[in-house]
């Protein structure tokens, strides 16, 4: 037998339709059979899913996958939650579970995460950002996946790292002119992400390496700066600490003391600006994953160099993509976190508006950072519930 191919975040949110068509026309129905009914499969269909203040209140869970699901506010008494899977879950704030909270909860309530938590949302979110090397694109293009690696960082465990609207990334030689050693850069739609592993504000290698360390307290330790782990947060740090996305992507942090005496976290932050040895690599949020990225699914663009696109191969599995190809040329300086492909992602950026401050961006950040809820589930257009990701 064929293995059935996981679904896609459009293919769930095409199948979502009829989740509304039947809510609407019985309203007693319970979420396990709407989604039957629907052909969700409940061991995989949820994984990865913004499930947000869900009313699961006396259902029948068992066989459900929540998996890397953002659980936030759920009700869950008097469920049989039997078998239920709950693996890197964020269920902050759930009730009627007797399991341990996930890591990510106690990360939300260190002082700088909740401080955070707290701030306005973001109107506008942006995208992710992976770089990697041309001959490294090559594997990629092959395999239409961005798998996790092996972290020199946390042993043991596989991660796939991105970050969020903002380059960080630094190559051993400052310039060449060889093409598989040039940077290709791949923008990803945050929709298409699932619930990552950790969020931290900046680079976690550059801060285990010590960078910024004259502004920070020898005491200070990676996860004092913790973030919860959802895309919503990276857009409230943005907004908090840097007032704007085109702020945020110029690295100007906000000169107005942020929180209250003794955020000396975040005070630390905001110093960056003024440390003696300045690294753009301290101001760029990380976002860690522990599952694989499907191209075809979630990139939304790409930067590559010129001649890359002289490779029939890359040049056919690129345009049977239908993303955004932008290219740079020559032999670019590579010493300052690969400002070749900067000016282009920026000018990318502001001809997609992701730097305007128009009040549209606020039904753009509802559509794909908000969960589902059944007390309000048909009245939401199809667009709203596209929060999910791909199972592995």
């Amino acid at each position: 037998m064929d293995k059935q191919q996981p679904r896609g975040p459009r293919a769930i949110a095409e199948v979502l339709d009829k989740l509304i068509v039947l809510a609407e026309s019985d309203a007693m129905a319970s979420f396990v059979t709407l989604a039957r009914a629907a052909g969700l499969d409940p061991a995989r269909d949820f994984v990865g899913a913004s499930l947000r203040d869900m009313d699961f209140r006396g259902e029948d869970l068992r066989g459900c996958n929540f998996s890397r699901a953002d659980l936030t506010g759920s009700d869950f008494r008097r469920a049989n939650l039997t078998g239920v899977r709950f693996d890197d879950a964020v269920l902050t704030g759930a009730i009627g579970l007797s399991i341990p909270p996930a890591s990510s909860e106690s990360q939300a309530s260190r002082r700088f995460g909740s401080l955070v938590a707290e701030a306005d949302k973001t109107e506008i979110v942006l995208p992710l950002l992976h770089f990697t090397s041309t001959y490294e694109f090559r594997e990629i293009v092959d395999t239409e996946v961005l798998a996790p690696a092996r972290s020199a960082d946390y042993p043991g465990e596989e991660l796939l790292y991105l970050f969020y609207g903002r380059p960080s990334y630094r190559m051993k030689e400052e310039r060449t002119s060889l093409t598989w050693k040039m940077p290709v850069c791949l923008v990803i739609r945050p929709e298409a992400l699932g619930i990552p592993k950790r969020i931290f504000p900046f680079d976690s290698g550059a801060f285990k390496r010590g960078l910024a360390r004259d502004v920070l307290h020898p005491a200070m330790a990676i996860d004092d700066f913790a973030l919860s782990p959802s895309i919503e947060t990276a857009g409230k740090f943005v907004n908090l600490f840097y007032g704007s996305n085109r702020n945020y992507f110029e690295g100007r942090i906000r000169d107005t003391k942020i929180g209250a005496q003794g955020d000396f976290e975040a005070d630390a932050y905001q110093q960056i600006r003024n440390s003696r040895n300045p690294d753009d690599r301290m101001l760029a949020i990380e976002v860690q994953l522990a599952h694989a990225v499907r191209i075809p699914d979630a990139v939304m663009a790409v930067i590559v160099p010129s001649e890359l696109l002289e490779a029939p191969s890359v040049a056919e599995k690129l345009k049977k993509w239908d993303i955004d190809i932008l290219t740079y040329d020559g032999a670019p300086d590579l010493s300052h976190d690969s400002q070749a492909i900067n000016h282009i992602l920026g000018d990318y950026f502001a001809k997609k508006g992701f730097f305007r401050a128009a009040s549209f961006g606020g039904w753009f950040s509802f559509i794909i950072l908000n969960g589902i809820s059944r007390r309000r589930f048909a009245s939401y257009p199809r667009s709203r519930l596209m929060g999910f990701s791909e199972a592995p």
